[in-house]
C-alpha cells in the first residue's frame, strides 16, 4: 500500500492508504507510533488489519 497522506488530529494521526488496485483506505495511528514508523508521504507500506470498520453508501 501507499502513504498518500497523513492528517495530523492531535495525538492521533490518519494515514489514508491506496492499495494496489486503486482502492482508498485509512488507517489511525498514534503520533507516536507514526514516527517510531517513520511514515511518511509516498511510502510504500505492509498493512495487516486488526480491527475493520466498513462504511457503504
Amino acid at each position: 500500500m501507499l502513504v498518500e497522506r497523513l492528517v495530523h488530529l492531535g495525538f492521533e494521526v490518519r494515514a489514508d492508504l491506496v492499495r494496489a488496485d486503486g482502492a482508498h483506505l485509512s488507517a489511525q495511528l498514534t503520533r507516536e507510533q507514526t514516527q517510531a514508523l517513520e511514515l511518511a508521504p509516498g511510502q510504500i507500506v505492509f498493512v495487516r488489519p486488526t480491527h475493520e470498520t466498513t462504511f457503504t453508501t
